[in-house]
């Protein structure tokens, strides 16, 4: 979805499924704020075509809030096969020629290095009040554990407390998950909550096996924190009744089919 100045921008299509839209420019405000909560490609091409109308209305003072970067796993190609997206969807949105670019949470650095005049925002008080309610709910304080070396790296130096975190071990072919080692101060874990920590969810097998782990370890409730998650969580097995995941906290970023087990911060 996107929106201008808050408000949805809505648009038709043709029976050829070309876009069809109607926009006043001289009443907009200044700056032009575009919003850009990611649902599909088709998007792309409706902000492509709305930038390029402003700018020729004379308006270069546009602004692009776009939380969750799409593309940001393609940050890499291990074989000559395979094709670096991310690289081509940042020269796409630097053609925009945006006076800034705000996003949230990007998946690496790459993410961050690719884009011009951008500016980051990190996810860091969302997840601070969100270990208050926890602590406050489960009346001991909570240890947090990150799923991942990648995900340590991002939040590890943020929060003033001793975590743990998993080494994965996975099939780089088929992109299974083979097992989980966990590292770190791990005598935190027995008889503590845990929150768990990542950028992106997507079925959530990464979480789901990290929490089988903790458990063996004798962890008490275990919540997740993502900063985006995707619709396709709710095809994995984290939404069950059974999941060993308490609850799931997130953002906004993404359109999502609500549930029961997830609450949102909503920034978009």
């Amino acid at each position: 979805m996107l929106k201008i100045n808050n408000k949805e921008f809505a648009y038709n299509l043709y029976p050829d499924q070309s876009a069809l839209f109607k926009l006043e420019t001289w009443n907009l405000t200044t700056p032009i704020q575009i919003s850009w909560q990611f649902e599909n490609n088709e998007e792309l091409v409706i902000l492509q075509l709305l930038v390029a109308h402003l700018h020729e209305h004379g308006r270069k003072d546009i602004i692009l809030k776009m939380p969750y970067i799409p593309y940001a796993r393609h940050d890499r190609a291990p074989s000559e096969h395979d094709v670096l997206l991310l690289k081509h969807f940042s020269s796409i949105i630097n053609g925009l020629n945006l006076e800034r670019l705000d996003v949230l949470d990007p998946h690496s650095s790459v993410s961050q290095n690719l884009f011009d005049r951008i500016h980051i925002e990190q996810p860091t008080r969302m997840i601070e009040h969100v270990m208050t309610e926890l602590a406050k709910k489960d009346n001991i304080p909570i240890t947090l554990f990150f799923p991942d070396e990648g995900a340590m790296k991002r939040y590890g130096s943020v929060y003033k407390q001793k975590y743990c975190f998993g080494i994965k071990k996975r099939d780089w072919d088929t992109g299974e998950i083979l097992g989980l080692e966990l590292a770190g101060h791990t005598h935190k874990i027995s008889g503590h909550p845990i929150l768990i920590i990542d950028d992106i969810c997507s079925a959530g097998g990464t979480f789901h096996y990290a929490a089988q782990e903790l458990k063996k370890r004798g962890a008490g409730n275990i919540y997740l924190w993502v900063t985006h998650c995707e619709e396709t969580i709710h095809n994995g097995r984290l939404l069950m009744d059974n999941s060993l995941i308490e609850h799931i906290y997130t953002t906004n970023s993404l359109k999502r089919t609500p549930h029961k087990k997830i609450t949102e911060v909503h920034i978009i």
